[in-house]
């Protein structure tokens, strides 16, 4: 070790030098690089205090979801949560109670959503819980609150050259939802009803809510703009970026606000944002708005030609002379002309797709113009197109496509083209979050299947949950003149990923959890593979034709799919035949009697007819006969009459009936006498409403009986009753 002078081309300092044995770079001490001027090392600005990983509580607010109240509640059945994902349901469902995310909700709520459970993808001994939101949002009133676009921000980013980008943490459930809010997010459990305290993501107006909200925050910030819950921060040099992200997150921490350590960018010389890749080099689109169609390759047969034409002759109207570059393109498709692709075909197709991909061709963005979302999807790949109409005219904002990984070729035709529309919708979100738009499809079954409270395999309902949150309206189109079936068909694929890897990393675990413990998937995979009725059930999902031979498979058509070989119905594994004898056996272990045998097997498995297996298995079980004899009826109890007229009634609901109204029925048992009121709802206080003025009309009775029903058991029946002295009998 000795001492020497250290000298750059602006400071020099004295240090203490080291030399060690054995070969290596020299380097210089991190002391010496900062007396030097070399090294800046400032925490001050990045440091949060706090735990940013926690849900924060954003002061002072409160969100309010306006409800049209002329949308007829629905009141939801709950899920069937598999046996073995219960009691992590349970144990997620403390963790939000705790998180203050969620409360206990009172029963006699007018909405109850679904609650949908599935094992998280990859751990299939944890859960992720989503409230099927799709009826509850036709009555919600949407907040007409502009979205900023990026033609807004543009100008701002000029010369700019450092950014940070801050990703909030569960950004919504940091928002707490109005007390009078909170009825429309109940949801149902096994163990009870709870409702969201927080906003949640489910709910179609919570974007426009929360970036109301975060404008407010930050007003009066320079060189910052927010978009739903990812914040840009924007300087021309560092040390004024600094500052601006210094007072940012001082404005955030003072709100209660916390942030998402993880995905947060700080002072970067290019981020992505909002679809833009921004760097000191200027801006240029994260989505490639051409790339689908200079990926096009030239058609191969007169049926992918006339696709093509499709879409020119549809962007003829509205781009010029256009349609006349078609014509020797045209002339393939005349009768009695063989297909064959020349030179000069050739290059009427590169000029057309330099026309289509031209940028004066294409359109500008605008928020308030109508916005159309074509998709298809082909046996190799997804495209869509997104059009914006003004005046009747038309314009092109981008073409996209994708290519199917194998795993997806596999999809059945409905999956595929359930996974064209999420996948484009998801793709352009930049463009159609907080928006109302339509969404073109040559798949009428999409519309139905897309509907609120359908029954669908697990991978659409995954896939429908996604777009809970989106305004739109699917609109069946004709597949002639769908405009991105070329799109889908033509281009070439480089790289073709699955789209969803985490869902079908979420359906291996739901196989795995309703496997029988004493089958392999190994063995459910061959027996699969021999079995001829599931091998003619997996050919017709992904062809849509349905021999007779399987027609007992045809109206659960919508809640199969196959993963790795296997056919599942919803949650349940489907048993080839040659293993049901063997699955019916280990049900029946320790001899459970009938209907427990049932619950274990409708738990976890499924085959057409297999209620009629099960009981012809217990019947020719003599363990069961032996023991199980049923016992002696009870006899029939025949009620007295009572001593005066309306001092006992009966009360029940008929309905409802086709108007939707039903009728709620009170019956003196003395007199036979009938009282009769039109019901609009069925809840305890419609209910209430009208038997208080037929009391105060024709006297208070001695006793009520009712069915167990909710609406006559609750609270404010027990007190109504009790208030008057009328004993309530069920």
């Amino acid at each position: 070790m000795f001492s020497a002078v250290v000298e750059t081309s602006k400071s020099s300092v004295e240090a203490e030098i080291y030399v060690v044995e054995n070969q290596g770079p020299c380097l210089l001490g991190r002391k010496t690089a900062k007396d030097l001027g070399i090294l800046t090392i400032d925490t001050a600005v990045w440091a949060v205090s706090g735990e940013s990983n926690g849900i924060g509580k954003i002061v002072g607010v409160e969100a309010r979801v306006q409800i049209d109240r002329s949308v007829k509640p629905v009141q939801q059945t709950q899920c069937n949560i598999p046996i073995p994902l219960r009691e992590k349901t349970e144990e997620e469902i403390q963790r939000l109670l705790q998180q203050d995310v969620i409360e206990p909700a009172p029963r006699d709520s007018p909405w109850i959503s679904r609650l949908v459970v599935r094992p998280k993808a990859g751990n299939p001994s944890e859960v992720r819980l989503c409230v099927d939101m799709r009826d509850a949002n036709r009555a919600i009133i949407p907040q007409h609150h502009p979205l900023p676009t990026f033609d807004s921000i543009m100008p701002r980013l000029n010369r700019c050259k450092w950014f940070s980008k801050i990703d909030l943490n569960k950004a919504f459930h940091q928002i707490v939802l109005a007390e009078d809010s909170r009825e429309i997010t109940m949801f149902g459990t096994p163990k009870g009803y709870y409702r969201y305290k927080r906003l949640m993501f489910g709910l179609n107006c919570a974007s426009e809510i929360f970036q109301s909200v975060m404008e407010r925050i930050l007003s009066g910030l320079p060189g910052v703009v927010s978009f739903i819950d990812d914040i840009l921060i924007y300087a021309e040099t560092k040390a004024e970026h600094d500052a601006i992200l210094r007072s940012v997150l001082e404005r955030l921490q003072s709100f209660g606000i916390t942030i998402n350590r993880r995905k947060c960018e700080f002072g970067k010389r290019s981020v992505t944002f909002m679809g833009h890749r921004l760097s000191e080099r200027g801006i240029s689109p994260a989505i490639d708005k051409v790339e689908a169609i200079n990926r096009c390759r030239e058609p191969h047969s007169v049926e992918e030609l006339r696709s093509f034409l499709g879409l020119v002759n549809y962007l003829g109207k509205f781009i010029p002379n256009l349609a006349t570059l078609t014509t020797p393109l045209r002339s393939l498709l005349r009768k009695g002309v063989r297909f064959q692709w020349t030179i000069g075909h050739q290059k009427a197709f590169t000029k057309i797709k330099e026309v289509l991909s031209s940028s004066k061709n294409l359109g500008f963005y605008s928020p308030s113009d109508k916005t159309i979302l074509i998709a298809d999807a082909s046996r190799t790949g997804l495209g869509a197109v997104l059009l914006q109409e003004r005046d009747n005219k038309k314009r092109v904002i981008c073409y996209i496509s994708k290519g199917l990984s194998e795993a997806e070729k596999a999809y059945a035709q409905n999956e595929k083209e359930a996974l064209a529309l999420v996948w484009a919708t998801k793709r352009l979100e930049i463009y159609l979050r907080g928006m109302e738009f339509y969404l073109l499809t040559d798949h009428q079954p999409l519309k139905t299947i897309f509907g609120s409270n359908h029954r669908s395999c697990p991978r659409i309902e995954r896939w429908a949950l996604r777009l809970q949150s989106f305004r739109f309206k699917i609109v069946h189109v004709p597949g002639k003149t769908n405009i991105a079936d070329p799109l889908s068909r033509l281009p070439q694929f480089r790289e073709c990923t699955t789209y969803d890897q985490s869902g079908e990393s979420m359906l291996m675990s739901i196989v795995e959890l309703a496997k029988p413990a004493a089958v392999t998937i190994t063995d459910v995979v061959k027996a699969t593979l021999d079995d001829e009725e599931l091998v003619d059930v997996k050919q017709a999902l992904r062809t849509g034709v349905w021999p007779e031979r399987i027609k007992r498979y045809l109206s659960f058509k919508d809640e199969l799919t196959v993963v790795n070989g296997i056919l599942l119905r919803g949650e349940k594994l489907v048993i080839p035949s040659s293993l049901r004898k063997n699955v019916l056996a280990l049900s029946h272990l320790g001899h459970p009697g009938m209907e427990r045998t049932k619950q274990r097997l409708r738990s976890k498995v499924w085959w057409p007819n297999m209620n009629n297996d099960i009981e012809n298995l217990i019947r020719s079980c003599l363990d069961c006969q032996t023991v199980g004899q049923p016992g002696p009826q009870e006899p029939m109890q025949i009620r007295d009459l009572p001593q005066a007229p309306w001092s006992h009634l009966s009360m029940d609901i008929l309905g409802p009936l086709p108007s939707g109204e039903s009728l709620l029925v009170l019956i003196d048992l003395y007199s036979r006498f009938r009282v009769i009121e039109i019901l609009r709802q069925t809840t305890t206080a419609s209910i209430l409403s009208k038997i208080r003025p037929v009391f105060m009309r024709l006297g208070i009775p001695q006793t009520l009986t009712t069915d167990n029903a909710s609406n006559f058991s609750s609270r404010e029946m027990v007190d109504f009753c009790k208030r008057y002295d009328i004993q309530l009998a069920f």
